[in-house]
């Protein structure tokens, strides 16, 4: 290689080293991204104490099919904090179908304002809700079958994080790798319920303590960049803040 690289002119030698750092992975941000499946009963209020329930009964498995995905953000700092603006946590689930040989798949976004570098394990929560289980998933005429005659083992999962250009963070899976998820994802074909996987903020679970999750950013509301005249942190290409030193006051 060494030999070669003597004997190439020295335009082609600047496209060489051009295409090899163009070649170079792209950086995994957020580490070890476990994903976990469950179904839970949805921790609503306890209405019965009001009267409000009007002595209805329920017409749906109150079960959710929970997804849970850990995942640790490498930290850049030891010194300061450092931030990652506009992560999208974009998930997809599938399920087997009514039929014997059918397959159905969910897809959903969480979008997260920031997530702080720390370099501990972070968690992020959503849900399919039992009504969508029922429609597309159950074979039963009555309440979702999802519990009993479908195991969680059959259900492979995918999350990837990006940032806001797109920009690969890392990636997680639960039933299997990502081999055998596209295998059953393709089975799917046009069986796909965009959407039907809900962020946090849309379940139940929205209820639960802040604090112990990234915030995530509401419908409608767009990013908002700070400039660095204003106090701002300057962000680099793929949403990794640098280490800047801050400036000192003026006196």
């Amino acid at each position: 290689m060494e030999r070669l690289l003597k004997t190439l002119p020295p335009i082609l030698l600047v496209a060489f080293a051009a295409a090899v750092v163009c070649a170079a992975p792209a950086k995994t941000v957020f580490n070890k991204v476990k994903v976990e499946v469950r179904q839970e009963s949805s921790p609503d209020p306890n209405l019965k104490s009001t009267g409000t329930t009007g002595g209805r009964q329920k017409t749906v498995n109150p079960h959710w099919l929970l997804i849970r995905v850990d995942y640790t953000p490498g930290q850049e700092s030891s010194t300061r904090a450092v931030w990652c603006d506009n992560v999208e946590l974009a998930v997809r689930v599938v399920c087997p179908g009514p039929g014997s040989k059918e397959y159905t798949a969910f897809t959903g976004v969480t979008k997260l304002w920031t997530v702080r570098l720390d370099g501990r394990t972070h968690t992020a929560l959503m849900a399919i809700p039992p009504q969508l289980l029922d429609r597309y998933v159950s074979a039963a005429p009555g309440l979702s079958s999802i519990g009993t005659s479908v195991t969680k083992s059959q259900v492979r999962v995918e999350a990837i994080f990006r940032d806001s250009a797109g920009t690969f963070l890392g990636r997680g899976y639960c039933g299997g790798d990502a081999a055998e998820f596209n295998r059953v994802f393709r089975a799917a074909g046009k069986r796909v319920v965009e959407g039907g996987v809900l962020p946090r903020d849309l379940t139940p679970w929205s209820y639960q303590p802040q604090s112990y999750y990234d915030l995530i950013r509401p419908a409608g509301i767009e990013p908002t960049e700070i400039p660095e005249s204003a106090g701002g942190t300057p962000v680099q290409r793929g949403g990794i803040p640098p280490v800047v030193p801050r400036k000192p006051p003026r006196k």
